[in-house]
């Protein structure tokens, strides 16, 4: 996971004010990821992401949900 995306996770714990998220399993992971240099949304393009406007490829863990999303 990178900052911006939206994930989808279940809280494991909370301890002290801290939140700990879970995200094993096809259910969970990243459902929309943007790219780390130009914050575009990344694509799904054979098993990879990739952003459109600058090319760049990125890997995550991600939720079974994300290529239906993209449709």
């Amino acid at each position: 996971m990178r900052v911006g995306d939206v994930i989808k996770a279940v809280v494991s714990e909370i301890r002290r004010g801290e939140v700990y998220l879970d995200i094993r399993g096809a259910d969970f992971g990243v459902v929309k990821a943007y790219c780390s240099r130009c914050r575009n949304p990344l694509y799904l393009r054979d098993r990879a992401l990739v952003c459109k406007n600058c090319g760049n490829r990125e890997n995550r863990k991600l939720c079974k949900e994300y290529s239906a999303i993209e449709r």
